[in-house]
């Protein structure tokens, strides 16, 4: 029983050792513990949501490449991202069932192999032949590429590999953009130093994060009022060639820049060296018919690789030939004399121009693919 005592005012005191009741409380307002408990609950609630959202954006977003193709004219020479959703548009198009050659590569291979000129000099239809090379290419992009289609080219025969020695310098693979878009764990557990493990691994698990600085790029570029850009037309067999560049670009000086950029810091053991392997393995338990090729360079490049870099070329070679002949697969390096071509042929040191690419084209449809008539 509770007791009570009245004050001089009339009020009654409850006495100290008596248990508190909801009367207590001022009217409405809940108990201090009910209060953190729906905080704790709003707060938990409001985690998941993101958590969701950020998922979504993730899976729909930052690992679509369209996301990024948006941002990049032309989707190629900066836009590395958006390579593949200009690919896929001009895969589409085509049509995979259509495709028996493919071409694989970098920026070299896209400029000077033509599939509408070698279509012609074999005297088939253009959509049998796709170029699947990519700007700044390596073993890495092409495995993606076409482990992404090859269910979809049932009919394909034969394969040219253009390669060079800078797809195999493994130094920096770790920073390369369109490696952060699609490499694998384990690609990436390969890729790893102490510099980068972070980046990798989260970046593998949330794109938004791996590709922080790609899709910051482009919020600036739309307050800047330069994004999206207008819609590009498709281009037919693979991506659009760069035609022109500036001349200072094919002088021996900018031989000896490009020649040091491609060997620094040289690795030739890691994850791009094991890319290409894989992928020469798959495409010999396909069963199709493989030439990995280094495709002409303007003489003074060659030249500038021989005198500043003539160890690491000649492991490069002896990896490409190794790995070659035990997938079955042909090695073959073309000088630019042998092919018909001079130094008017190239836009720049290391690749051809529209008037090289036609030669260079019709030689090699002749050279690899013509016996197949």
């Amino acid at each position: 029983m509770s007791l009570s005592i009245s004050n001089s005012d009339g009020r009654h005191a409850r006495s100290p050792g008596a248990a508190g009741t909801q009367d207590d409380l001022p009217s409405g307002r809940p108990s201090r513990g009910r209060s953190r408990l729906r905080r704790f609950l709003r707060l938990g609630w409001g985690a998941l949501f993101a958590f969701v959202i950020l998922g979504l954006l993730d899976a729909f977003l930052f690992r679509n490449p369209a996301f990024y193709d948006l941002g990049n004219k032309n989707g190629a020479r900066g836009g590395f991202i958006g390579q593949f959703a200009h690919i896929a548009r001009a895969f589409d198009l085509q049509g995979g069932a259509n495709i028996e050659y493919a071409i694989f590569g970098d920026s070299q291979g896209i400029d000077a192999l033509r599939p509408d000129i070698m279509a012609e000099a074999l005297g088939v239809p253009a959509s049998r032949i796709f170029n699947f090379s990519t700007s700044g290419g390596k073993p890495t992009d092409s495995l993606y590429l076409y482990r992404t289609y090859a269910e979809r080219m049932p009919n394909l025969k034969r394969v040219i590999y253009v390669v060079n020695e800078h797809q195999l310098n493994n130094a920096d693979a770790g920073e390369d953009t369109k490696f952060k878009f699609h490499a694998t764990l384990r690609q990436r557990l390969v890729a790893l130093d102490r510099d980068n493990y972070g980046e990798l691994l989260v970046g593998w698990a949330l794109r938004s994060f791996g590709l922080r600085t790609e899709w910051t790029n482009l919020l600036e570029r739309y307050r800047a009022g330069t994004w999206p850009p207008e819609e590009d037309a498709v281009f037919p067999g693979g991506i659009e060639p760069t035609r022109w560049s500036e001349p200072k670009t094919r002088t021996p000086e900018y031989a000896d820049e490009v020649a040091d950029r491609w060997f620094r810091g040289w690795q030739p053991e890691g994850v791009y060296t094991e890319a290409f392997g894989e992928l020469l393995a798959a495409w010999r338990e396909r069963g199709l018919d493989v030439v990995v090729v280094q495709i002409p360079r303007m003489p003074a490049f060659d030249a500038a690789v021989a005198a500043k870099h003539a160890r690491e070329r000649d492991e490069y070679v002896r990896i490409v030939s190794e790995a070659a002949k035990a997938a079955g697969a042909a090695f073959e390096i073309v000088p630019a004399e042998e092919a018909g071509l001079d130094e008017s042929h190239f836009r720049d040191v290391n690749h051809m121009n529209p008037d090289g690419a036609g030669i260079f084209s019709r030689h090699a449809a002749a050279r690899w693919w013509k016996r197949d008539r």
